[in-house]
Formats: structure tokens, C-alpha cells, sequence
């Protein structure tokens, strides 16, 4: 779950990461993806073929929960293809050349563009847990950038956002305990942009940690790892809690997850 806001740099996230098909680690956007309020001319366009721009569109809220609302991004893509009087490489790409198209952005039309590009976009769910609709398409004619031709589509990208900024806790915390220790499993929270760590912290007695620095801090083996068995413990009565680090504007100023059902277990019992 997410608000606009955050919504909005994760479509961006995910269209800077699109990779060709036939070659992963060669993305079709790449770095060229920006979230842009308009531009006045072509001076402000990127100089980077193909590249894609991103704004925000109409917003309507929910008869049924002040909570949510129905947020349209407005995004568009751009390439130029040259060597064809009548712009067919513009729309369908052009031949290969000495760089291998199916590894690079070189030669492609829009109508190859878009595929990988919306297939990463769909990958997103909003918050009603639905994937993000493409909801209507418009396209221009060829027109002429710096010297060269180029042509556009926008797409009409449809979500449920939190009108809040969400930040999800880890869920379905399993927390087992034997003799000295307690053998923990959880799932992470839905994959984001912004998502940076898991933090677990537990406490001796029946009430969890309540916060992300509250108690004492268990050592994971990756950032994003998904279980741990906590060692050393002395018989008696433990709580755990787990909660999520996101890093999404500043790296000094993370935001963590709250204690939510299902992100904890209280009076875990160790011999």
C-alpha cells in the first residue's frame, strides 16, 4: 500500500528497471526516466533516446473509505529511430546494425518499447492489491527534435493509493522456541523501491518491542533475509517483534514500519 507520492517514484522504479526479454541486464530506459511537472520546450527534453516522462492526472476518492483515493499517472514514452523517409523505424525499430537489438535500446521502435516497459509497470500492485491499470493510450505522429524525428505515446497508468504514505511491517512472524533459542521465520513486506532492511528486536517478558529501537537488536544474514534462529538465551519467556527500514528520499532520515498484527510474537517460552 502506498500513497500517490510514493507511488508515483515507484512506477518510476519500475520503468528505469524494464530489461529486454532477450537480454536482462540490458534495460530499456535505464536511467533516462524522469517524473517532469511539463516542459516548456525542447531545450528541457533529455538528449538520451528513448526516455520517458512521468506527471500525475486526475484523482477521485472512495465512497466507501476517506482513507483511499484513485490516482491516474500520465507517462510518456519517446524514441527516434532514423533512416527511414516515412518514419516506419520510429514505430516498428530499424535494423540491427553492429549493436545487437535485442540486447539495447539501439534501433527499437515505440511499439517494442512499450511492451517490456508496461509488462514491468503491471508488475505493481495498488492498494486494493490489484495491479496497475492501463486505463487509455494517445499517440502522436512523428514529430521532428533537434534535427532528428521522433515519435510519443502517453499512457494512462490507473492505481488505488493510501492517502497517507504507507510503510508495511513484515508479516506472518513465526517465532519458535526450543531449548536456549528461538527459531524465527517471517515474509517480507511487498517488494519496493524504497524498501531497504529488515530489523527484528526482542525483549525479555510478554510485551514486543514496540519500535524498531526498542529492545535489543537481532543480527540478520542479508538486509532482506526472511528467517534466523536467536541463540544464547537463558530459560524463560521472550517477545519479538519485526519491523521494516525504507529509505526513500534521504538515507540519514529512514522510515520504519509500525507494529502491526502479524509482525510480532509475545510470550514465546524458551527451556
Amino acid at each position: 500500500m502506498a500513497s500517490p507520492w510514493q507511488t508515483i517514484r515507484a512506477i518510476r522504479a519500475r520503468v528505469a528497471a524494464a530489461p529486454w526479454d532477450t537480454s536482462p541486464s540490458g534495460l530499456i530506459i535505464g536511467s533516462s526516466a524522469y517524473i517532469s511537472a511539463g516542459v516548456e520546450n525542447d531545450a528541457q527534453l533529455p538528449g538520451r533516446l528513448p526516455f520517458a516522462f512521468l506527471n500525475v492526472g486526475t484523482q477521485t476518492g472512495d465512497l466507501d473509505d476517506a482513507g483511499l483515493v484513485k490516482q491516474e499517472f500520465n507517462l510518456v514514452l519517446v524514441t527516434g529511430v532514423e533512416g527511414h523517409d516515412l518514419g516506419e523505424f520510429n514505430l516498428i525499430g530499424g535494423p540491427s546494425g553492429k549493436t545487437p537489438r535485442s540486447a539495447y535500446s539501439q534501433g527499437r521502435g515505440i511499439l517494442e518499447i512499450e511492451n517490456g516497459v508496461l509488462a514491468e509497470v503491471k508488475t505493481l500492485t495498488g492498494a486494493d492489491g490489484c495491479p496497475i491499470l492501463v486505463e487509455h493510450i494517445s499517440a502522436a505522429a512523428p514529430q521532428w527534435l533537434r534535427g532528428r524525428s521522433v515519435v510519443w505515446r502517453q499512457y494512462v497508468l490507473s492505481a488505488w493509493c493510501t492517502r497517507a504514505d504507507e510503510y508495511p511491517a513484515p508479516r506472518q512472524l513465526v517465532a519458535t522456541g526450543g531449548s536456549g533459542e528461538i527459531v524465527l521465520a517471517w515474509d517480507l513486506p511487498p517488494s519496493r523501491f524504497d524498501l531497504d532492511s529488515v530489523i527484528l528486536r526482542y525483549a525479555s517478558g510478554a510485551t514486543p518491542p514496540a519500535s524498531a529501537t526498542a529492545g535489543t537488536g537481532i543480527t540478520l544474514a542479508s538486509s532482506l533475509a526472511t528467517s534466523v534462529t536467536l541463540s544464547g538465551l537463558g530459560a524463560g519467556t521472550y517477545s519479538v517483534a519485526a519491523f521494516a527500514k525504507y529509505i526513500d528520499t534521504n538515507a540519514n532520515d529512514p522510515k520504519y514500519s509500525d507494529q502491526e498484527t502479524g509482525s510480532y510474537r509475545a510470550s514465546v517460552s524458551v527451556s
